[in-house]
C-alpha cells in the first residue's frame, strides 16, 4: 500500500529493491523492475536475492545481511541496504 510518504520511491531515479533479513525480495520500485527486466522484473518479488548472486561473492548482498551495513558494488553501481 502506497502512502504520500512512500509514493516517491516508485519514481526515484535509482533501483530500490527491498528484502527481508533472509534475502527474500519484498518490493521493487519502477527503476528496479526495469533494471532487472531480463531476470523477470516485478516477478522476482518473493524470490531470494541470493539466487541471483550465488556465484558472484564480490557482488553478493550477504555482507549487508549479516550486520555490516549498506554496501554499493562499484562494478554494477547497485547499492544493497540492510
Amino acid at each position: 500500500m502506497q502512502t504520500e510518504c512512500t509514493a516517491w520511491i516508485e519514481e526515484f531515479p535509482a533501483a530500490i529493491t527491498v528484502t527481508d533479513t533472509l534475502g527474500t525480495i519484498l518490493a521493487m520500485n519502477g527503476r528496479a523492475r526495469e533494471t532487472f527486466a531480463k531476470e523477470g522484473g516485478g516477478a522476482l518479488i518473493g524470490y531470494s536475492v541470493f539466487d541471483c548472486h550465488r556465484n558472484r561473492p564480490s557482488a553478493a548482498p550477504g555482507s549487508c545481511m549479516n550486520g555490516r551495513g549498506p554496501i554499493t558494488t562499484r562494478s554494477t553501481n547497485r547499492a544493497f541496504v540492510r
